[in-house]
């Protein structure tokens, strides 16, 4: 996803004005990779590399 418009987000989603969305997360079906063009198809089915849950979740008070 490449970024969202805070203001819009905020008024789409009935969001206070003094908070402000950090982030957004898309949620969804995958689509079929064979629509898209042969470069994202390519990003699309490489392999991928990703961090653990304990290098970006914690749980309990701000570390």
């Amino acid at each position: 996803m490449a970024g969202f418009k805070v203001d819009e987000a905020n008024v789409l989603l009935g969001v206070p004005a003094d908070f402000v969305a950090g982030s957004m997360i898309a949620i969804g079906y995958p689509g079929d990779p064979k629509d898209l063009d042969a470069k994202l198809q390519e990003r699309e089915n490489a392999p991928r590399e990703r961090k653990t849950q304990e290098e970006i979740v914690f749980r309990g008070k701000y570390k």
